[in-house]
């Protein structure tokens, strides 16, 4: 039976924020639910709250309800094979845009030439 799944956001003490069954606690209590329906989470963003004394972390988990998480396909990317006289770009920089020109050049089927 696959699992119901809530997003959910909580805020942890430094100390127990990479606890698991801290987390599933939290989680279960922000949804008004028994801790035991919550089987497990997913960690989908962490951040860091240090504008106080006590330092927080704010989690925003999948929370898997009364079953396993069902498993997820890994992502694939594929690009078509350069041919030997492909054309070619100069692309400057090794920043974000550089390196995403790059990848639309090997979408396209233009080689890449990166520099930094």
């Amino acid at each position: 039976m696959a699992a119901s799944v809530e997003t959910v956001d909580i805020i942890l003490p430094l100390e127990e924020s990479e606890n698991e069954e801290s987390r599933r606690m939290e989680a279960a209590k922000k949804l008004g639910l028994p801790r035991s329906r919550v089987t497990d989470t997913k960690l989908r963003k962490h951040s860091i709250d240090a504008r106080q004394r006590a330092v927080k972390v704010q989690l925003r988990l999948d929370v898997a309800l009364d079953g396993p998480f069902e498993a997820e396909e890994p992502p694939t990317w594929s690009c078509p094979p350069l041919s030997a006289n492909a054309k070619t770009a100069i692309i400057v920089g090794c920043g974000p845009a550089g390196l995403f020109a790059a990848l639309r050049c090997l979408e396209t089927g233009v080689k890449p030439i990166v520099l930094e």
